[in-house]
């Protein structure tokens, strides 16, 4: 399989699929507030505490609305747009640490890696 369809297969699997922000993936840190009619998503870094969740759901479908409508809000800070090229991003990184089809030999917590490194420029969670 070429590059680009590893690529893609990556985005289409895993990045803009509901797995993403399960418990066994990214979910303990990454919630998803919103889906954008794009196929592409509004999440917020909740860290460990889920404390502010009400709030971060409130604005992620007002940011959605907002999207929607043509508009493209800055979103502040925790927030962040889960689209492809957070997927190609976050490809790239996992292809930079363990090679070229790392993505069939990876497992949660490779993809959790790519995903924080990708968002956050760092790991900061698990």
């Amino acid at each position: 399989m070429d590059r680009e369809a590893l690529i893609q297969e990556f985005a289409n699997d895993f990045v803009l699929n509901i797995d993403l922000v399960s418990r066994s993936y990214c979910g303990y840190w990454l919630r998803r507030v919103a889906t954008l009619p794009n196929g592409a998503s509004i999440a917020w870094e909740q860290g460990e505490s889920s404390d502010e969740v009400l709030v971060a759901d409130e604005d992620g479908e007002r940011f959605a609305r907002l999207y929607r409508k043509g508009s493209s809000p800055t979103l502040p800070k925790r927030f962040f747009i889960i689209d492809s090229a957070v997927a190609r991003s976050a490809y790239e990184i996992g292809e930079r640490l363990w090679g070229k089809n790392w993505m069939y030999e990876a497992d949660a917590n490779h993809y959790d890696v790519v995903m924080q490194r990708a968002l956050l420029g760092v790991v900061r969670y698990g």
